[in-house]
């Protein structure tokens, strides 16, 4: 028997028992099936229809602000064979967004300029080397993606030079608006879009729609539109609820069903032997590599990958593309350990250092932050300015905190981002300031928003019996995919569990396979290592789990893979 020491580093809260006053009497939504939607509150029965069929959700493109103007000032320039610029982004939302127009305008027989900024000489959004660049290349439109809402300065100069621009961006906006033709963004103040939570890949693909719509083009392009959506789409953690889960559903089965040869090159690359993707394959598999040609060096090569219709071209740029992302692997590893010596604890977790490659330091943020369930920022220290990145945890708008610390240290040289994840240039004469001036913010913003008692709990959906399950289990839990931004995979307590077996395996014995006994059952879990350390067999213990298919079949039963565990309590 073990020691009862406890590797468990969370609060375990499980969600509140959905009451028989608010119960659908409906054969049609099982109880525990109503339990889960009401834990992501989804609990009439119009929102429980709708959630469950998310092909309800998408909007028609044709509400969005400005997007009939736009299109048809885009028609006039394609018929007096203008040249015409995408100005993108160089992370998967953007670069999937300039594809997508990409793919539109290559449907319509027109010849575009791609252009995707280069992440250390150019930086994010708009600039005047770029449009200088681009009206020597006599282009008279520039549409940008993923961008453009602040670009204020840049959108007068292109005026000046006679080009044209209009903007597609889903950015927070401010008071003062660019001087565009078209301004296509769902939180502009006199939207009346229903949904806020589009993507730069969304809104392109909005704009693309209405394109094939006026140009009549052969609508099946869509099923390839769909599909680089929902790359920009969980790229940019988007919330897979409402519109999101509509778009990122119809994704996932095009690129099941036909991916673009891009996506199928990156995937064998990846290691995967088909194409039926989730929502994590593509965090863990796909987009990283996608990412890592702009982290490190070249973005056009990401966009060319989702462009190109050849597949051995496309496998040429995936093993290319892999060079990039080994790369992007090494200076992550390094880079966190710097970060880890380096590390300021407060209500923002703040890391600085002169060596921090500049391409990772997002990366970085984001393992800060799921470390310690902490906003988090990382800052890369040059000779005048520096650049940081911040990412955040759930409920938490770091992007808002962000914008409000630049208005009291006198401003930032660049500053761009939402809630969960933002990015700005300072003058390294303001970072101690600005550190001062955030940590004060964001433990106002903790207190306000009762965000310290949520750090490092569990939640959980509800406790089951394992010896006397819900029927369809495994298709219940399966009604509520895709799983991502604010719709999580459901999680589950069990207690009284008694260890029955514990085996090490795979790289360096990091995970461990483990078989727990219930009453009636024997069960294969799967948990890390680290986490197992503790208990032995014979242990009895309680343990938070989801559920999984045993070798992805339904038929041949399911696996449990453990999130926490801890020594049952004696009674």
């Amino acid at each position: 028997m073990s020691n009862n020491l406890e590797t468990s580093k969370y609060t375990w809260e499980i969600h509140n028992t959905i009451s028989d006053e608010i119960l659908l009497a409906t054969e049609d939504y099982p109880k525990l099936l109503q339990q889960l939607l009401h834990n992501r509150n989804i609990t009439t029965e119009s929102e429980i229809s709708s959630f469950l069929d998310p092909i309800e959700s998408i909007n028609s493109y044709s509400i969005l602000p400005n997007i009939a103007k736009a299109t048809d000032y885009i028609t006039n320039v394609i018929r007096n064979n203008k040249k015409i610029c995408v100005f993108g982004d160089f992370d998967v939302d953007g670069i999937s967004a300039t594809a997508i127009l990409g793919r539109t305008f290559q449907a319509a027989g027109v010849s575009i300029i791609p252009h995707i900024p280069n992440r250390f000489t150019e930086g994010h959004g708009l600039n005047r080397e770029a449009i200088k660049m681009l009206k020597d290349l006599d282009v008279e439109l520039i549409i940008t993606v993923d961008t453009g809402t602040t670009a204020i300065d840049e959108i007068n100069y292109a005026n000046e030079l006679g080009v044209s621009v209009i903007v597609t961006d889903h950015h927070l906006t401010f008071d003062a608006l660019p001087e565009a033709i078209a301004i296509i963004n769902p939180q502009l103040p006199d939207s009346i879009y229903p949904f806020m939570g589009l993507t730069g890949a969304g809104l392109a693909l909005k704009l693309a729609e209405s394109i094939i719509e006026k140009l009549d083009l052969d609508r099946s392009i869509l099923d390839d539109l769909y599909s680089l959506a929902t790359l920009g789409t969980v790229a940019d953690i988007g919330t897979l609820t409402s519109e999101n889960r509509g778009i990122v559903n119809k994704g996932l089965k095009s690129i099941g069903q036909k991916p673009l040869v891009g996506i199928k090159a990156l995937s064998i690359a990846s290691g995967r032997k088909n194409t039926y993707l989730n929502v994590k394959d593509l965090s863990w598999n796909i987009i990283p590599r996608l990412n890592a040609t702009g982290r490190m060096g070249d973005p056009k090569l990401s966009y060319d990958i989702l462009t190109t219709n050849e597949f051995p071209d496309a496998v040429e740029k995936a093993k290319q593309i892999e060079e990039y992302n080994i790369l992007r692997r090494e200076e992550t590893q390094k880079g966190f350990k710097t970060a880890m010596n380096s590390l300021e604890p407060g209500p923002i977790y703040i890391a600085q250092d002169k060596t921090f490659h500049w391409g990772i330091i997002g990366l970085l943020a984001n393992r800060i932050a799921g470390r310690f369930n902490k906003p988090a920022i990382v800052i890369s220290e040059g000779e005048e300015y520096s650049l940081g990145s911040a990412r955040s945890i759930e409920n938490f708008d770091v992007g808002n905190i962000i914008e409000k610390t630049g208005g009291l240290i006198g401003g930032f040289e660049k500053f761009g981002g939402h809630a969960q994840a933002a990015g700005f240039t300072i003058e390294n004469s303001k970072i101690p300031l600005f550190k001062k001036t955030i940590q004060e913010l964001s433990r106002n913003y903790a207190i306000e928003n009762n965000i310290q008692d949520m750090n490092n709990s569990l939640k959980i959906d509800c406790k089951l019996e394992l010896d006397d399950l819900p029927k369809e289990i495994l298709k219940i839990i399966g009604m509520l995919r895709p799983f991502g931004e604010k719709n999580p995979e459901p999680i589950f307590m069990s207690n009284n569990l008694t260890i029955q077996k514990k085996r090490l395996y795979g790289s360096r014995n990091r995970a461990a396979l483990i078989q727990l006994k219930s009453t009636n059952f024997i069960w294969d879990t799967f948990a890390s290592n680290n986490m197992m350390v503790p208990y032995e067999v014979g242990d009895k213990v309680d343990i938070v789990y989801s559920f999984s298919l045993r070798g992805g079949n339904m038929n041949t039963g399911m696996n449990l893979n453990i999130q926490d565990i801890r020594h049952s309590k004696v009674s």
